[in-house]
Order: C-alpha cells, then structure tokens, then sequence
C-alpha cells in the first residue's frame, strides 16, 4: 500500500504530538467524575498503572507489556486519556478527521515505546487511537523511528525513571 505524502505528514505530527511535554489528546470530560474513575478503574484493574496526571491528560504503562529487548532496551506499551473538549482533543481530532475517520468517540491512545535505559534515549513504534468502546479508530506505525533524548519533566523520563530503576533491581 502506498502512503501519500499528506499522510506521512500527518503521521510525523502525530509522533512528534504523542510524547512532547506538552498534553496533545483529550478525551475524559473533567466535569464527568463517574466515567473519568470508571476509565481509571477499568485501567488499573487491567494491568495498567498511572504513571502522569495532569488536568490534560492521564497517562498509564501497561504493566503486562514490558519485555527485554538485545542490548539492554526495554519495550513498553503506554495509554494517554486525554481530556474531552480540551484544545488537544480538538486537534487530535482533526487530524484523525482528516485521514477520513470518525473520531466523535475518540477515547484514548496507545503508544508503543522503546526505552534504552544505559543511553538516556526513547523511540515511539506505533501509536493507535482508540473509541470509547476500545474499537481502534486508526493505527500509525514507524518502523525508521529514530532515537530522542529523554526531555526531563516528560511521559518519556516518567517511564525511564520507573521502569529502568525497576531493571537495575531485577539484575
């Protein structure tokens, strides 16, 4: 399958939005604290522990995805829920929309990372947007993604933090 170059580009926004310091996605309404605690709940009782919140978003790492990868580096799955309505959610949105998708139910996002604990650095393989049903609304793969310094004060040294401290214990 040919990939269109509007699509590259929106596939380069959307990795460069994913991990900034800065909240992109939306999806809880902060007025709504009964399906914000059910979202929250749901999520811990599956194996996913919060690692970030912010009153834009709420991140989580699946607990059940980490694996050692050759050469120290560690493979993790993370889940942004973002807060409906916000100017994130609204953009994110867009950019689904654009790709002809339904996005009216967009829910959260999940994003596969590759940690090198011994370098400081990270890399995002995919991301995949989700519904409030948990149907995948679109997936974006990057199979060239190149390596990223750990910002500090980000998702990506959140994760670094815990889950490298974590390996040094196990060895």
């Amino acid at each position: 399958m040919r990939i269109s170059s509007a699509s590259k580009l929106w596939s380069v926004l959307l990795l460069l939005l994913c991990c900034s310091s800065s909240p992109v996605f939306a999806s809880v309404n902060p007025n709504d604290k009964a399906k914000e605690s059910i979202l929250f709940s749901s999520s811990a009782a599956d194996g996913w522990e919060e690692i970030s919140r912010t009153d834009e978003d709420v991140w989580y790492i699946d607990m059940k995805s980490i694996s050692r990868q050759p050469k120290g580096i560690l493979k993790v799955t993370a889940k942004r829920v973002p807060v409906r309505g916000s100017k994130s959610f609204t953009m994110i949105q867009g950019i689904l929309q654009k790709g002809g998708k339904d996005v009216k139910s967009y829910a959260f996002t999940e994003t596969e990372f590759e940690i090198d604990c011994s370098k400081d650095v990270y890399r995002i393989l995919n991301n995949r947007h989700f519904d409030m049903k948990e149907k995948e609304i679109e997936a974006f793969k990057y199979p060239n993604s190149e390596w990223k310094s750990v910002e500090p004060d980000s998702v990506p040294e959140y994760m670094k933090t815990d889950l490298c401290a974590q390996e040094k214990k196990a060895k």
